[in-house]
């Protein structure tokens, strides 16, 4: 595959998105410090006295663009997933996405019996892709074998945003109002962001076209291009003129961000409460209801630069296209006005919906929606795929063993599983669906190591 084209490839393959990191985790009573990153309040009315995250890791990766076999991909070195055809899924609007989430050291613990507090550090990278025709990927790729055929696609409206940052947080959770039946509490998180490099680019209207003799003998062949292509990069950034240069991280960039949640428990009568149950786990709920929206806020990089393409139907040879990467392409094609100003990327907003049903004293169900609240067509903007899941699990004090089945936007059913055993926590929500199926769109993996230090529960006597 020509260079050019893996930079194309890049758009559709290394750019995927899911909605949630450590999927199937965050749902258990004793997620501890994992939960708050998904609701603040689950901070407060916590199983631990103390909860200390030495690491975790959360990668997400898929795409819409491609039926993917991974026997295949791992195992056989000779195969090219470009060449499988029975592997392509192009349509007219290709999306992707890759999420990558480290929890550094954390912890959490209670200040008083109605108010708690988290203070959590993260690495979080991102990289959406929206709007692809993978045609056009398709057709590029094609010119190196079929010299006979021309083409034409146009790229109404495709965008990339691509960012990565450190962040601080801190937690505050407490308890509103609790009785006998009913229970709320609520919380926040304030999120110090420092941004490390940060990437966008978006093309308008861009028509993409290859000529041949073979249909017109009255020119040569030529590989064309009208419209516009534009790209920022933070300030260090990748340098395309020289193939030995790697990204560089920089720390240019800062902002600020906020996660609000609340939790609401209808419990069991006082007189349907079990004391092993209780022992167990103190809140005796027949349902929970956690809804949060996270990640509201956005960072800025001071001086990126900007690069913007206008191709007026300018064309180049056949021989030409194929021995330059892509961006000696377009600088054969156009030459780019560029400009210094200040990149403002949004957060992936999301809204989360949680509930939980307790069916036996260690069996809950859960059910839930993750809601991204930025749109597809919104620029310089990271964005979650939407997905709906069902998990029932069997839960203990120091075990939890439980299953995922979901569907992703785009990208369909996908079915998994998570374990916690005392201070380790792995799973994947696409482990059966990748076992069992043929191929897979989609794929993830987590695992982690902590320190739990549990309360000591007593269960309250009844007074005969």
């Amino acid at each position: 595959m020509t260079k050019k084209l893996q930079l194309l490839a890049a758009w559709l393959i290394t750019s995927i998105a899911f909605g949630q990191s450590f999927s199937g985790l965050t749902q258990d009573n004793y997620s501890g410090i994992h939960g708050v990153i998904v609701n603040p309040a689950n901070v407060q009315n916590s199983p631990y006295k103390v909860d200390v995250n030495l690491f975790s890791l959360s990668v997400l990766a898929s795409t819409d663009a491609f039926d993917v076999d991974f026997d295949r991909l791992i195992n056989d070195d000779d195969y090219d997933l470009f060449d499988d055809d029975d592997a392509k899924t192009f349509n007219e609007n290709n999306n992707a996405y890759i999420y990558a989430d480290i929890l550094g050291p954390s912890f959490m613990f209670g200040l008083s019996k109605k108010s708690s507090l988290a203070f959590t550090s993260r690495v979080r990278g991102i990289l959406n892709v929206n709007g692809l025709k993978g045609e056009l990927v398709d057709e590029v790729d094609a010119i190196d074998e079929d010299l006979n055929e021309s083409f034409s696609v146009t790229e109404e409206n495709a965008t990339i945003t691509a960012n990565s940052w450190v962040e601080i947080g801190a937690t505050y959770g407490r308890e509103i109002f609790s009785n006998d039946r009913h229970y709320l509490s609520v919380g926040i998180t304030a999120k110090y962001l420092q941004g490390r490099g940060a990437a966008t680019a978006e093309a308008n209207d861009l028509t993409v076209s290859y000529q041949t003799d073979g249909n017109d003998a009255t020119t040569d062949e030529r590989f064309s291009a009208n419209g516009n292509v534009s790209y920022t990069l933070s300030e260090g950034g990748y340098d395309p003129d020289n193939e030995d240069d790697e990204y560089e991280f920089d720390s240019n960039g800062s902002g600020f961000g906020i996660d609000i949640g609340a939790v609401y428990e209808w419990r069991k009568k006082a007189k349907e409460l079990d004391s092993t149950a209780s022992k167990i786990y103190k809140r005796n709920y027949i349902l929970k209801v956690g809804f949060a929206i996270t990640d509201i806020g956005k960072i800025t990089y001071d001086g990126a630069e900007r690069e913007n393409y206008n191709f007026g139907n300018t064309s180049i040879d056949r021989d030409t296209f194929l021995n330059e990467d892509l961006f000696g392409v377009i600088e054969r094609l156009t030459t780019p006005e560029i400009s210094s100003e200040d990149l403002e990327i949004k957060l992936p907003t999301a809204l989360r919906l949680n509930v939980d049903f307790q069916a036996t004293k260690r069996l809950f169900l859960n059910a839930g929606i993750n809601q991204s609240l930025i749109s597809e067509d919104e620029k310089n903007a990271n964005r979650i795929l939407s997905e709906y899941y069902i998990a029932p699990r069997f839960q203990t004090k120091v075990l939890t063993l439980g299953t995922t089945l979901m569907t992703r936007q785009d990208l369909g059913f996908a079915w998994g599983a998570n374990l916690r055993v005392g201070p380790l926590v792995l799973g994947s929500s696409t482990l059966f669906s990748g076992l069992f199926g043929d191929s897979s769109q989609q794929a993830d993996v987590y695992v982690g190591l902590k320190i739990p230090v549990y309360k000591r529960l007593k269960a309250k006597k009844n007074k005969k």
